[in-house]
């Protein structure tokens, strides 16, 4: 009978239908756009590549050398991932070359990201894509108009030997013969005109005579003119401590002249990618609890509405001769099966749309609106028959 009083008045049914319908979409959107943001979160932590870059602090009328020694102890800091840097150092063709076979030897670890700091453009020869500039390699790139002019092709080789520390051709030094594995094509001015490139283990390597021969040239010449370093990906989500760390490593380089160095960590890409995210996400959450409350709120006011609409049904039943407990257990039962059978097709849309994300929300608030239904029934069957009679519409 219960049922079929709702099918005739179907107002407070239906708005306790869509009631829950709204509240399991929203919830569960809300739920999986949070979710969604912090694997986003996660993704840049675990991904971002920061990149930190070694500058001058003060200059007292030196240049920008920073011994690899010290760099490279900087490097072993667990934080660092990998570093890249670029050397010069004047150096002679034994062959004939260009003025009186003297050309510059431009070092480097990490070819790629040399052409992009330095604007140079790389033409390899395809047997030596693979070849790579971290390794110990006896390979050099020659500047396309020189090895035009010296007649120079990939796969051939070419004797190269340092300079003193003034530069000056000695015979101290050992030649040294470099594959030709392809051109470059120079497209600023950071790197001479006609220099080669080569691996910055071409110019020093313990126990043998490389660019840098001797001690005499090593203190001239061996020194980074370019330096900077990236961060594993481990330490995103601590970068303060990290930063503080570095920069008192940064603070004891030793270089060249009486230069300074401080560090600059390009970490603002990264929180300018997060900071948006966490801000949705936070205000996200704070907004998830006030809405769930509004909802809950809201279905147990329209179920007690419909618990109040059966006082003129209980005070005839009463009247009836029923009992006030066989009232109110089949009135009760009756009001929860109608609230399943209305949250049902909610729990099958938090289904769908997020995995279900707002099944226990839904469950908890069809179980408090037949709780707070059950209660005013209780009071209503307690009532006495003259009171039920009174309050009637």
């Amino acid at each position: 009978m219960f049922l079929i009083r709702m099918c005739r008045r179907p107002l407070i049914p239906l708005l306790l239908l869509t009631e829950f319908m709204l509240s399991a979409c929203f919830l569960s959107v809300n739920e999986k756009t949070i979710r969604e943001n912090q694997a986003s979160i996660e993704q840049l932590y675990d991904t971002a590549v920061v990149e930190c870059r070694v500058l001058p602090k003060t200059v007292t009328g030196g240049r920008f050398a920073i011994s690899p020694f010290s760099a490279r102890a900087l490097c072993r800091q667990e934080a660092v991932d990998s570093y890249f840097c670029v050397l010069k150092d004047p150096c002679y063709l034994t062959q004939d070359g260009p003025e009186g076979n003297m050309i510059v030897a431009c070092g480097t670890n990490d070819l790629a990201v040399f052409c992009r700091e330095m604007y140079v453009t790389v033409t390899l020869d395809e047997a030596y894509r693979d070849v790579d500039f971290k390794e110990d390699a006896a390979v050099c790139l020659l500047d396309e108009d020189m090895a035009e002019e010296l007649g120079y092709r990939p796969g051939e080789t070419i004797s190269v030997m340092g300079g003193d520390e003034n530069g000056h051709y000695t015979e101290k030094a050992a030649p040294q013969e470099l594959t030709v594995i392809g051109t470059y094509k120079n497209g600023g001015s950071m790197v001479e005109k006609g220099a080669i490139l080569v691996p910055e283990s071409r110019f020093y390597t313990r126990g043998e005579k490389r660019l840098t021969y001797d001690a005499a040239s090593q203190n001239r010449w061996y020194y980074y003119i370019k330096f900077s370093f990236t961060l594993h990906p481990a330490y995103n989500r601590d970068l303060e401590r990290v930063t503080a760390e570095l920069e008192e490593a940064v603070s004891h380089l030793t270089g060249l002249d009486k230069v300074e160095y401080t560090l600059y960590v390009g970490s603002r890409e990264l929180e300018q990618a997060l900071r948006p995210l966490e801000n949705k996400t936070a205000l996200q959450q704070r907004l998830s609890l006030p809405m769930q409350a509004a909802f809950c709120v809201l279905s147990a006011a329209l179920t007690l509405l419909l618990a109040a609409g059966e006082r003129q049904e209980i005070l005839i039943r009463r009247l009836g001769g029923e009992s006030g407990t066989r009232v109110l257990f089949s009135t009760w039962a009756a009001l929860s099966l109608l609230l399943s059978i209305l949250v049902l097709p909610s729990l099958l849309a938090a289904q769908l749309l997020w995995k279900g994300a707002q099944t226990v929300f839904l469950l908890k608030s069809a179980a408090v609106s037949m709780f707070l239904g059950g209660l005013l029934l209780l009071i209503l069957c307690r009532r006495k028959l003259i009171a039920l009679y009174q309050r009637q519409d």
